[in-house]
């Protein structure tokens, strides 16, 4: 960080998509990204832009890597601690997490909801969901602009089923009548990880 980073006022933009992305079209979304960023940084001159993401698989990391690219710190603002949260993620994705994670400017973890406890969130139910709605609401809350990655088809109508996700997180945002931007994704279909070798083998 240099000094001119350090005393500049910041305007934090909080991360909100699927986790399940089609991974075939990940440049189109990340030039999308960038220009959302593009044009908050032209928006809000004299401001550090700070991106605050969960960095869950899929859309959160997505954005994180167009930030990087483009010199932009970020936070990490956890559902429940660290050595809990990680539970969610395969090997692979958990190296990705931790090397993302110490690449932080700072991290911090969203407060118990309201009913939650360290034994019920544990596993996954629904006081693990409850929490994950209480970290995605904090983001909404706390920051100044929001991204979501969203996929039309995830229809808004099902918010209460899917207590936490991008959907929910979309609909309270709008109840707060938070700044936003919506970068349209497709989520994954079952046939995605062929279709994507099929298309990779044709052209190589």
């Amino acid at each position: 960080m240099n000094l001119h980073q350090k005393f500049k006022p910041k305007f934090y933009v909080g991360v909100s998509g699927h986790r399940d992305i089609d991974g075939c079209d990940k440049e189109i979304y990340m030039s999308h990204i960038k220009a959302v960023l593009l044009r908050l940084c032209r928006d809000h001159p004299g401001y550090e832009i700070i991106l605050v993401t969960p960095l869950a698989e899929g859309a959160d990391r997505l954005v994180v890597y167009v930030a990087q690219e483009m010199g932009m710190r970020y936070e990490v603002w956890l559902p429940m601690p660290l050595e809990m949260y990680v539970q969610d993620f395969d090997d692979e994705s958990l190296d990705e997490f931790m090397q993302l994670f110490y690449g932080a400017r700072a991290s911090d973890v969203t407060p118990l909801c309201e009913g939650c406890t360290y034994d019920n969130i544990a596993a996954p139910g629904k006081w693990r969901s409850h929490q994950y709605r209480a970290m995605g609401y904090t983001l909404v809350k706390r920051c100044d602009h929001m991204i979501f990655l969203f996929d039309k088809n995830d229809a808004i109508i099902n918010f209460e089923i899917k207590r936490g996700g991008t959907a929910d997180v979309l609909h309270y945002a709008k109840e707060c009548q938070k700044a936003y931007d919506i970068i349209p994704v497709k989520r994954k279909e079952a046939n995605d990880a062929k279709r994507c070798r099929e298309v990779s083998c044709h052209l190589s």
